[in-house]
């Protein structure tokens, strides 16, 4: 199953279990009305920004691997941010498991590594799908990607 459509089956049971209307829902993600309502009817061409996605997941306390439909696993231990925290760390993340951008880029077919000095310096975040490919080279969840550095690591 392709992300969009396992992201647009878990977003529409997550909104059925809250008991949340849509126009509620936009509120509190700050998101538009109409995007909602596409993604919760799965009638939506894309997913939705990475910083909404943790919103979502904040408010749905689940984790963006599980909205995404790649983890089956509704606990969450650690809820992610509500703000992605890749920059000034996603560099020393990366070499952290043995991986340069050159090599990530290749693994995760991603055409330049000119996105990931962008994600270190916080001058863009990923899409969801990049991220999710990411995450699938280095072996590791969405959710660790973008989760703010504990004491002691990166």
């Amino acid at each position: 199953m392709d992300l969009r459509t396992a992201f647009g089956k878990r977003f529409h049971e997550l909104v059925l279990e809250s008991g949340r209307t849509h126009r509620d829902l936009a509120a509190e993600l700050q998101a538009n009305l109409h995007d909602v309502i596409r993604w919760d009817t799965g009638k939506n061409d894309y997913l939705p920004s990475v910083r909404l996605l943790c919103r979502m997941a904040g408010l749905f306390r689940c984790s963006v691997d599980y909205l995404l439909g790649r983890s089956d696993d509704e606990a969450v231990v650690e809820l992610p941010p509500t703000e992605p925290q890749l920059a000034g760390r996603f560099r020393a993340f990366v070499y952290a498991r043995g991986f340069t951008f050159a090599r990530l880029a290749r693994e995760a077919d991603i055409h330049s590594t000119t996105l990931f000095y962008n994600w270190e310096k916080g001058k863009s975040l990923p899409q969801a799908e990049l991220l999710c490919r990411v995450a699938d080279a280095l072996e590791c969840s969405a959710d660790e990607l973008l989760a703010p550095a504990r004491p002691g690591t990166f």
